[in-house]
Formats: structure tokens, sequence, C-alpha cells
């Protein structure tokens, strides 16, 4: 009897180990509809595989390896449970770990787009390989290294250029947020809860098909402006590790800030979390290197390095063009590039802050030459904020009080 159909079934059943998202980008919900590649494989946006991968540890310092694994529910503890951990860096940086590499595909059809993932290497996969991302907004220590360390205020009013300098001197393999180690977060994120609208409230039941719904909240969004420069110039108020309490997990931990509103006005802030990042968006501007745009008088053109040591400001030599950006001044993010690599910058405007992409991109008049990429928003941001919130009205080297970034090891 021929083993041919047996191999092929087995074939069969490997390539159908993906699972992912659609949506049809001609109409305005922001949510997207769950698929996988056969019927049991609807199982793994129950069981969330690739997410899973995403694991609190400690980065000894100087190097890309884990000291040590934090416990999954109480990052107080490693992994045993029991022996205390330190999260202010005496031990290292703080990271969210992707412990193994993942395969992505993008595909469009028509309006169709769709965005797949698996654990294994199938035909027409793109590999991501392991990284480290950091779990807070990014601190400059004493020696000049960008760190990711509990119990400190993030630092900003530092360039972009300056942040990329400052990552690097913690030795090779490390950089400030940039642009891939980005986009994938976010995919995962999206895919997770099948929306764009990240600030849906949390809700922490699952949908009758067990699947995750709604988001991570509001985020450090709501500040008033006027009250943010009065209480600090709109410079950072959270300090790193507010939502430690989650651990693993996602959801939002509120936070007290004395004074915020005036003398003996407080105010309350709900700090995001994503499966051990913090602040994934909104408090500050994150500079994401690795994307570079061309402001030119009749269009924006779009640039991204996919090999970190290619990263410079003011050009794209060792760039791809990833497509032109709206030329409009701002607008609701009504569709994204996409393409063969799933790339999230803006492609047009017109959505809403619960249409569509739902996050808003800020742009400068036409001209005026090169600019870099900020993600997230602010904490005055409010509906405007999100994971897919752009600007590209500083230049590299433009330093901002509300503007910091992130550390990254790969």
């Amino acid at each position: 009897m021929s083993i041919i159909p047996q191999i092929q079934a087995h074939m069969s059943n490997i390539t159908s180990q993906w699972y992912g998202i659609e949506r049809d980008s001609s109409i305005a919900s922001p949510d997207w509809v769950r698929i996988a590649g056969c019927k049991s494989a609807m199982d793994l946006h129950r069981t969330l595989p690739a997410q899973n991968l995403l694991k609190g540890c400690v980065i000894s310092h100087g190097t890309k390896n884990v000291n040590y694994y934090l416990y999954p529910t109480d990052w107080s503890k490693k992994a045993d449970g029991v022996t205390a951990s330190d999260l202010t860096g005496t031990d290292g940086n703080v990271c969210v770990r992707k412990t193994a590499p993942l395969y992505w595909r993008y595909e469009t059809i028509g309006t169709i787009q769709r965005i797949k993932v698996s654990l294994l290497p199938l035909p027409g996969f793109v590999k991501s390989d392991i990284w480290n991302y950091s779990s807070y907004e990014g601190f400059k220590d004493a020696s000049n290294k960008l760190c990711s360390f509990a119990g400190v205020l993030p630092t900003t009013s530092v360039s972009e250029t300056n942040f990329r300098t400052y990552a690097r001197a913690n030795g090779a393999g490390y950089e400030q947020q940039w642009y891939s180690p980005y986009k994938e977060l976010v995919y995962l994120l999206i895919m997770e809860y099948a929306t764009n609208n990240i600030q849906k409230p949390v809700n922490a039941n699952l949908t009758a098909q067990g699947y995750k719904q709604g988001g991570l909240g509001n985020g450090v969004t709501t500040a008033v402006d006027a009250e943010w420069n009065t209480y600090n110039g709109r410079n950072p108020f959270i300090i790193c590790g507010t939502s430690d309490s989650l651990a693993n997990g996602s959801g939002e931990v509120s936070a007290v800030i004395t004074n915020f509103g005036g003398a003996g006005v407080n105010r309350t802030f709900t700090v995001p979390r994503y499966r051990g990042t913090e602040n994934v968006f909104g408090h500050i501007w994150k500079w994401t290197d690795g994307c570079t745009i061309n402001n030119l008088a009749d269009r924006r053109e779009a640039y991204i390095f996919d090999n970190p040591a290619n990263f410079a400001d003011g050009t794209s030599t060792g760039a791809r063009l990833v497509g032109l950006l709206p030329t409009d001044t701002g607008g609701w993010i009504k569709t994204i590039l996409f393409g063969a690599n799933g790339d999230i910058l803006p492609a047009s405007v017109g959505g809403s802050s619960t249409t569509q992409f739902c996050d808003y991109f800020y742009a400068p008049a036409l001209g005026g030459g090169w600019r870099a990429l900020l993600c997230g928003g602010t904490a005055r941001s409010s509906a405007d904020a999100g994971v897919l919130c752009a600007t590209v009205g500083n230049s590299a080297a433009n330093p901002v009080t509300y503007i910091g970034s992130r550390l990254i090891i790969q």
C-alpha cells in the first residue's frame, strides 16, 4: 500500500498550522476576523502559542543572555516562584523575551488583508528571530547607557541619534526601539484582540468561542495639556514598573499622580501593559529607529532599514522604499501601507477614533526634508493615541521633553 497519501496528509496537517486575522480594508469596522489554516487550527486563537512566547526576564548587562526568567504571575520572584528578583538594574535589564522565532505571512487579495503567523517554517512565511523588548520605557543611566529598570522615570529630551548611541553603548545587539520588532509586537497585540482599537476597555472575560476581547483601555493619554505643562513641563511622570503587578499579563493599573492638577488636586491615570510591556502606547512618544521619511515638496517617501547596521538619519542609503505616506497635515488613519511586508505606516487618513485603524497620524507641512518616526502618542493625546499612532514631525536630531525611547536586544 502506497504511503504517499499518508505523507501528503501529514504535510497538509503541518502546513495548516497557522492562525491569523483578516479584514476588508474598505469597511469602517476596526475589527478583524479570526482565521486559521484549518478548522482544528482555530484552537490556536484560544491557546495563543505565538503570544505565549513572550516571557518576562532579566538580561545580563552587556550580553544578550538571560540572567533569569521572572515568575509569570509575580515579577517580584524569579521563575522558581521563591527567590527574590531585582528589577532595579543590579541584575540587568528587565525585558520581555520572545523565546523562539516566529514565521509571518502577509497577503492582500483585492481589499482583503490577511496576517498569518506560525511557530513552524511554513512555505511562503518569513522568519522573525528572537528578541528582547524592554519592559519599561527607556532610562539613561549615569554611564550613558539606555536601560530598562524599574523605579525610575524614563529619560526624554534626547534625540533619536543620541538614543541610538546610548543603546549601543551596552554592547553588540543593543538598539533603541526600532521598526521591525515594534511592528511584530503590534501585530501580536492586534491579533490577540482581533481589533485595531486597542483603546477599547479592558475586558478579562473571554468570548463565547474562548477568544480574547476588549483592549488595553485609555492608557496614559487623558492628561490635560495645561496641567501637564504646569506640573513638570510635559516631562514623564509615570514611574517605570508601575504596572508590574500584572507581571506577564495584560491590562491596566491605576496610578495616582499627586498635585498633577494643581496643589491638592490629584489625577488618576491608567497604565497599560501588554504581556509584560508597559506603556506600549501613550505617556511619551517613543522614537522608532530604522525608519526615515523624506518630507518632499509634493510627497512623503517612507524608507525602512531592515538591518540595524545600516541605521542612519537623513538618508535612504541601505533602506527600502516602502511607499508614500499621506500628504495631509494630520488625520485618523484609514489605511496602512501593508503590502508583502505588512508595513504598519499610514497610507491614507479619513477614519475616526473608533473606525478603520482608530489612531492618529500627525505630520508637518510638506517640504523640510528628512524626518524620523515617533510612535504611540503622549499623555495628552487622548483617543488619538495607540500602537499605530504616528508622527513624522520631528527630525532625528530634535530632543523634546515628551519624547523617549525603549531598548531592544537582539
